[in-house]
Parts: structure tokens; C-alpha cells; sequence
């Protein structure tokens, strides 16, 4: 667990050992959270009505983009097939970049109001996520828009895998008249996929609807984007609302200034959408919805005063919710959510702080635990040399887990610290995390990492975390340290996304003697990665993939859509840090914008194969290589870049056949790496389809002209 270039001075490092069986599982695939039955959150509300069940198969299949073998729409009706059997009529084909749509009716008789809940049935044969991503969504009559309610996530690559989605509440939004709309469908031109069931499952009331109850204030606001002024709309039960005001604005922005109603932005910005959107978050396992008690614990007046007490009391569906004050105690998860009752959520507000002075150890312990969120929390002030300090901790066999909007800080360590770290030892792996939104600051690391995966670990997503002023690795995914089973020691299948990382340098930690080796996102033995959308500034190396484990092989892993810069060593590394060390294979390093990297742009170090280099836009300090290589690199593509401040005429190492020596033209670096309107960027790339993302680093289409855009942005 100790990592970061591993002390490139040391040979040998101390291990820590996590305490007792070690790793979680977190849940972010929203096919996987509903598994094994209808969201059952609404059970408790029916009233009087007498509750009842109802099918409904899928009566007109409408495809919107692409194309279907030619099946019709009876194909979809009942579950026929499994394992890998192939009866051509029993199945709906959907051929690459296809979309269609479902329609559905209620029962005669049933009303829209009679709606208690809503899942879709499924059985999907295709590529498993991680090669190809189809979704499901649904239709919001009250947006008019489609919201996503899985993926394949719960599949397995062709072979016939069957899952029940949950529509989230409010179910009415999607019954209109009567009338259901269910799509299916891939922006991929990557394979075709196979659907032999999609029918919708309602539980209808035959009495009296549920009292429906209406939204806050701020829930109203929220739902609708509004973060700021008055807001007239229809709330979540339908009834008309007059919110007075859903905020106010900060320093310069005022309300509607950056050109949308009801959002902060700058005066005068209305000519050109934000160009620093905040991402959209994405879903977990728990989602929003709660089937059990609320637990309040409070330095007074509420029902515990320690968080300890609060979770000793907690079951599955249940949330702690902690009030404001200063806990001094470490905590940990009792017992398990489940996937019918729902998670077992710690949620702290505002000024809710988990503090360990005077303490060492872990801050907050998950291990062996399923189904748990923990959100909101500050954790803060866990020091020592003795326990390893970490903020929060995840161990054991565990899966769909949440960790979310937390700030942890000043976890300190000579010799080894974390922040938030998961750690997968057992046979059966880690899977379906999701640590989103959460703060790391101002640790003292030793040779350990801000936020690690490692072992075990599968089916992940990283994404909208802040990680800076930090002594070691920001963000790191590693495989090959003995921590999981020989054969599944690895951090794969996941993704990393429109994360914010800037300030890691392990310059002042004592365990690196001044060496300056700190990554800001950091790959060390991990396999089918994607690294996307992310900001990296001002760390010793800004997005590193190597192995540092001699005969071991970090692979397929793909760095798209990031802007970096100002990396004292290199703004992306490849490989390992000397001949001796482990390999690189098949690396795609696509529409990056990199900007003055001191050591140099893109850096294969040793031991590449297989490495692809295409669409960047690389801004080089003078005297620099744009690409610069070692030993035994091989099969290195360099291809339609833009190359601009060092060089005129050479990429460095490697020739580019469609090289630019141009000025990218960006509109203010280093802080702005946009492109601006006169760029030679715009539609100059070379469109490798879904490999190159489905959005740029703002999260918008990744190609809105002609052809892509050669950088991260889209102009």
C-alpha cells in the first residue's frame, strides 16, 4: 500500500499490512445496485391500497439511430434463452451505434396515479461494459428528457445475463396516460449486442394512491440544476411551486451571468457555454432512496451522541445522520445494507466532523460490509507512526459501495498514510465501487497515496474528486504487490473521470530525501484502465502508467480528453522508471492537452509495447522534446499532433507523419487550456470512434464539426 514510484531509492520498501481481511466493494453500476429485484422503497407507503403486480411487454419497437437484425418487438417478450444458445428469432439484434425504443401500456383499468413502482426486466447478450457500454433509460414525461437506469454493467461478455433495474422515484414521471417509453442503445460503433427480454414490472395500488410527499426547497432546486435566484415549476408530486430564491452567487458571479437562468456564472460570459462545467454525478449502488429509520446522532438533543452508537443501531435501509459538532473517536460499519432493504448510509452535514486527535489508526472502517454509503463527512487530524493513519478505509470482500462528497484531511504520516484507500485480498474481488465528489488535502503520506486501489479490485469508478497539496501520489490503481491472489492482484476494469488533481509533490517528505517523484494520477500494475476528463497541474508527474515490478505488465490502458500541465518531471510517463522495472503494453494516448511540462511533454521511460499517440496538442517549454524515449520501446505510433514551443520540425523520438508546428492558440494558459475559435485544432483530428470518447474534457460531445478536434477540448 505503500506506493509512488516506490521510493525510487529504496529497492525495498516497508509493506503495510491492513488490518484484518482487507478490501471493499463499492456500488456505482446502477444494473448491478437493483439486481435481484424491484427497488421496494415505496412498500412501506401504500396506505390502504391493496397492491398488485403487472407485466408489460414491449408493444412497438421504433429504432431511432442504426439498425436491428429484424427481429419485431415479440422477440422481447419472454426470457428464452441462456448461456450461449443462439436462436436468431428469439432475440432483438441491435447493430453497432444503434437506438430504439420501447413502448408500453398499463394494464386496462389502471390509472397513472396507480403506480407504486417501476423495474425493467432484462436479458442482454453482448460485450461485458468494459468493452462496449449499452444502456437503458427511461422516459420523463415531467423534463421531457431520458434518464439512464443501467447499463450492462451486470453482464458477462456474450453470455446470455439477465438483471431487474429499478426506475428510480418518483415513479409517476414516467406514466403518462397510461403510457411507458423504455430505450436501448450504444454511442459505440465497437460490436452489436443481443436482447431476448425487455419487459417493465409495476406494482399497481387498488385503493387509495400513496400520499405523495412533496420535495424541499433545495431538493426542487436541485432536481432542476437551479443553484441560484427565485424558481416557479412543478414539484415532484406535480403541484406548483414558488421557491423564493434557490441561493445566492459568490465574488463576481451573479445569477444567470454565464448565460443560464438560475446558475452562477461571470458577468458578460453569455457568448460562450462555461468552459469548467462541474460533471454530472454518477450513480450508486444506494441511490437516494432509504427504506428504513432515520438515526440521528448529535452532540445533544439527538438519538446517540457518538457516531459509534449511531452505527451499532443502524440496519440494512437505514441512515446515520450526523449533526454538526467534533466526534474525537474512530468508527466503524457493524453490519451490511442489503440489495432489497437498501444501504446502511452514514451522512454527515454540514460542519459534521470525524476527528482523530490524539488517535491513530483508521478514521472510518468499512471491512467485510456490502451496501454502505458514507457521505458528507470531514475526516480529519489522524496521525502516527504506529497504526497506519487513514481516513477512511475499506477492506474485505465487499461490494456496491458508496463514497461520496467527503473531505478528508491532514492524515499524516511519516511512513505510510492514506487518505481514502481500498484494498482487495480476497479470492472473491472487490467490486462495484464508487468514490465521487470526495476531497483529499494537506496529508503527510510516507510512501503511500492520497486515494489507492490495490489488489483485487474490480468495476470502479474515481470520478469528481479534488486531490491536491499532498506529499505523495494523488490518485494511484496498482496490481502486482502480493495484496490480492496470484492471478487477480490487479486494479482493472474501471474508470477514472473528471477528477481535479494539482499541488502532489513529495519534494518535502522525508521518505523520499527531496526526490521529487509524486504522480498526480498514477497506473502501477493496473489493466484496462480509461483515464479521462481529468485536470492535472503542478504535480512531479502528471499521468504516469508503468509497472515497477520487473516481468510484470501493466496493460491496455487508455489517457483521453485530460489536460495537464506544469509537471516538474514529465505531464505523461509510459512505462517503467528503469530497464530493471516491469513493461507497458498497448497504451493509447488520445486528444490530451499538455502544456509545459519542465522535464518534457510525453516520456516513454523503458519497456513500451504498443503505445499509440495521436490527436494530442503538446505545448512544450523551449529546449524540450515533445517525445522523448529510453530503452525498449517498441511499437510506438506518433501520429496528427500538434507540437508547439519547442521544435519546429521534429516530434523528438518518434516521427508524426501528420505533425502541426503550429500555435494551438489555447485561451489562457495555464489555466484555461481551451481552444480558442481561431485554433488549427478544430476539426483536424482523426476520428477513432468510440476509443476516442463519447465527450471532451468538459463533457460535451466529443465532436460537434465536421471532424474532431485534435486537443481535449471541442471547440
Amino acid at each position: 500500500m505503500n506506493r509512488s514510484r516506490k521510493n525510487r531509492m529504496t529497492p525495498t520498501m516497508h509493506r503495510y499490512a491492513p488490518p484484518g481481511a482487507l478490501l471493499l466493494a463499492v456500488g456505482l453500476f446502477p444494473a448491478c445496485a437493483t439486481q435481484g429485484g424491484p427497488d421496494d422503497s415505496d412498500s412501506d407507503t401504500l396506505g390502504a391500497g391493496l397492491a398488485s403486480s403487472a407485466t408489460m411487454t414491449c408493444s412497438k419497437l421504433t429504432v431511432l439511430k442504426g439498425s436491428t437484425g429484424g427481429q419485431g418487438a415479440q422477440a422481447l417478450a419472454t426470457k428464452d434463452l441462456s448461456g450461449t444458445a443462439d436462436t436468431w428469432s428469439k432475440y432483438v439484434e441491435f447493430n453497432p451505434g444503434s437506438q430504439a425504443q420501447c413502448e408500453y401500456a398499463l394494464p386496462a383499468g389502471a390509472s397513472d396515479a396507480d403506480v407504486s413502482a417501476l423495474s425493467l426486466s432484462v436479458n442482454y447478450r453482448g460485450p461485458a461494459k468494459a468493452e462496449m457500454l449499452w444502456t437503458f433509460d427511461a422516459w420523463d414525461y415531467s423534463t421531457s428528457t431520458w434518464v439512464k437506469i443501467g447499463d450492462n454493467a451486470f453482464a458477462s461478455s456474450w453470455a446470455w445475463s439477465a438483471a431487474t433495474i429499478a426506475l428510480p422515484s418518483p415513479h409517476a414521471r414516467f406514466v403518462s396516460g397510461g403510457k411507458l417509453k423504455i430505450r436501448y442503445g450504444t454511442t459505440s460503433t465497437a460490436d452489436a449486442s443481443d436482447v431476448d427480454l425487455l419487459v417493465l414490472n409495476a406494482t399497481l395500488t387498488s385503493g387509495p394512491p400513496p400520499e405523495c410527499v412533496p420535495e424541499t426547497d433545495a431538493q426542487l432546486c436541485s432536481r432542476l440544476a437551479r443553484s441560484c435566484g427565485p424558481l416557479s415549476a412543478n414539484d415532484s408530486c406535480g403541484n406548483p411551486r414558488t421557491v423564493a430564491s434557490c441561493g445566492t452567487c459568490s465574488g463576481t458571479q451573479t445569477c444567470g451571468g454565464g448565460g443560464s437562468p438560475g446558475v452562477c456564472g461571470d458577468a458578460g460570459s453569455t457568448s460562450d457555454p462555461d468552459p469548467n462545467p462541474t460533471p454530472s454525478p454518477v450513480a450508486g449502488a444506494c441511490g437516494d432512496r432509504s427504506s428504513g429509520r432515520t438515526i440521528t446522532v448529535a452532540p445533544s438533543g439527538g438519538d446517540h451522541r457518538t457516531i459509534q452508537a449511531g452505527l451499532n443501531a443502524a440496519a440494512a435501509g437505514d441512515t446515520v445522520v450526523v449533526k454538526a459538532g467534533t466526534y474525537n473517536e474512530k468508527v466503524s460499519f457493524t453490519r451490511s445494507g442489503t440489495a432489497a432493504a437498501g444501504c446502511i448510509t452514514l451522512k454527515g452535514e454540514a460542519g459534521a466532523i470525524l476527528d482523530g486527535t490524539g488517535k491513530s489508526g483508521v478514521g472510518i472502517d468499512i471491512s467485510s460490509k456490502n451496501y454502505i454509503k458514507v457521505t458528507g463527512m470531514t475526516v480529519q487530524n489522524f496521525k502516527g507512526s504506529g497504526d497506519t493513519p487513514m481516513g477512511i478505509s475499506v477492506s474485505g470482500s465487499s461490494s456496491f459501495l458508496e463514497i461520496r462528497n467527503n473531505l478528508v484531511h491532514h492524515i499524516e504520516s511519516s511512513q505510510d498514510a492514506h487518505g481514502i484507500a481500498f484494498y482487495g485480498t480476497s479470492a472473491t474481488p472487490m467490486t462495484d465501487l464508487l468514490i465521487d465528489g470526495n476531497e483529499i488535502r494537506n496529508c503527510k503520506l510516507g510512501s503511500s497515496e492520497a486515494m489507492v486501489l490495490n489488489g483485487n479490485v474490480t468495476k470502479f469508478v474515481v470520478s469528481r474528486n479534488t486531490v491536491h497539496d499532498n506529499d505523495n501520489i494523488g490518485i494511484d490503481f496498482i496490481g502486482f504487490e502480493g495484496t490480492g491472489p496470484s492471478g487477480s492482484d490487479q486494479a482493472r476494469d474501471g474508470v477514472c473521470v473528471d477528477n481535479i488533481v494539482y499541488n502532489i509533490s513529495s519534494a518535502g517528505n522525508p521518505a523520499y530525501d527531496g526526490e521529487r517523484s509524486a504522480d498526480g494520477i498514477y497506473v502501477d500494475g493496473g489493466k484496462d484502465i480509461v483515464i479521462e476528463r481529468n485536470k492535472v497541474d503542478s504535480s512531479d508527474i502528471g499521468i504516469e502508467i508503468a509497472s515497477e515490478h520487473a516481468g510484470k505488465t501493466t496493460s491496455n490502458i487508455t489517457v483521453r480528453n485530460n489536460f495537464v500541465s506544469r509537471s516538474y518531471q514529465g505531464n505523461i510517463m509510459i512505462g517503467g522508471y528503469d530497464t530493471s522495472r516491469g513493461n507497458a503494453a498497448d497504451i493509447a494516448v488520445l486528444n490530451n492537452t499538455l502544456y509545459q511540462g519542465a522535464g518534457g511533454e510525453i516520456i516513454l521511460q523503458n519497456n513500451s509495447n504498443g503505445v499509440l499517440i495521436q490527436n494530442n496538442i503538446l505545448r512544450a517549454t523551449s529546449g524540450n522534446d515533445y517525445v522523448s524515449s529510453g530503452s525498449n520501446n517498441r511499437n510506438v505510433t506518433v501520429d496528427n499532433n500538434i507540437f508547439f514551443g519547442a521544435s519546429r520540425s521534429s516530434a523528438g523520438a518518434f516521427s508524426d507523419p501528420h505533425a502541426r508546428f503550429v500555435d494551438p492558440l489555447l485561451v489562457g494558459p495555464p489555466s484555461d487550456l481551451h481552444l480558442t475559435s481561431g485554433s488549427p485544432a478544430v476539426d483536424a483530428g482523426i476520428d477513432l470512434g468510440s476509443r476516442s470518447g463519447a465527450t471532451d474534457i468538459d463533457g460535451g460531445a466529443r465532436t460537434s464539426g465536421t471532424r474532431i478536434d485534435i486537443g481535449a477540448d471541442e471547440r
